[in-house]
C-alpha cells in the first residue's frame, strides 16, 4: 500500500499540504558492545528528528519505525529509525 492518509477532509482548504517524504533516527553507540555513550535511543526523538527535516510540518502520516543495530570491530550502533509523509504549512 502507497499511503494510509488522503487528506479528503478540508487540510488543504485550511492551507496544510504535504510536503513529502521524512526520515529521522536516534542512535546510540556502545563501546565495547556493552558500555552505552550519550543518550538512550528513544521513539520520541526520532519521530521529532523526522519532523524537523522538513519546516512547516506540523504532522507526519504514514509512520514505518524500525530498530537497527550495527556491529563493528569493538563498538556497536543501535539506532530507531522513522519513515513517514510531513503534512503542514508550505514555507
Amino acid at each position: 500500500m502507497t499511503q494510509t492518509f488522503v487528506a479528503n477532509d478540508g487540510l488543504e482548504e485550511r492551507g496544510l499540504t504535504n510536503l513529502g517524504p521524512v526520515e529521522g533516527r536516534s542512535c546510540q553507540t556502545a563501546a565495547l558492545y556493552f558500555i552505552p555513550q550519550g543518550e538512550s535511543t528513544s521513539t520520541k526523538a526520532a519521530i521529532e528528528d523526522a519532523k524537523k527535516q522538513r519546516a512547516g510540518t506540523l504532522f507526519l502520516s504514514d509512520v514505518s519505525i524500525d530498530d537497527k543495530l550495527w556491529l563493528e570491530v569493538g563498538y556497536s550502533v543501535q539506532c530507531i529509525l522513522v519513515s513517514a509523509t510531513a503534512y503542514g504549512v508550505a514555507p
